[in-house]
């Protein structure tokens, strides 16, 4: 509703600050498939991992380790993935899930 579409207004700029960083420190590419994902970082690239709408797993949402790079095809299929299947498997590990 209204005050998650304020709240979501308000992290943006975080958000940004966030991604820009990992940006800077990766390079442009899908983690799956290897696309160039070109020089601006749109937010559709950064893939948490692990959720950041489940509650369960909110407060990863800041962890550069909870990010992948994906291209949008990738993106929308991660599920369905295996590789992506595996990362996200690991990182529950990781973290002690």
């Amino acid at each position: 509703g209204k005050v998650k579409k304020e709240l979501k207004k308000a992290l943006y700029p975080t958000d940004m600050a966030f991604y820009f960083g990992i940006w800077d420190e990766r390079p442009h590419v899908c983690y799956n498939c290897g696309k160039n994902l070109g020089v601006k970082p749109l937010t559709l690239y950064f893939d948490h991992i692990l959720e950041k709408g489940n509650p369960k797993y909110e407060h990863l949402r800041y962890e550069k380790e909870n990010i992948s790079l994906l291209c949008w095809d990738c993106h929308q299929n991660k599920s369905l993935i295996p590789k992506l299947v595996e990362l996200r498997e690991k990182t529950k590990e990781k973290y002690g899930y």
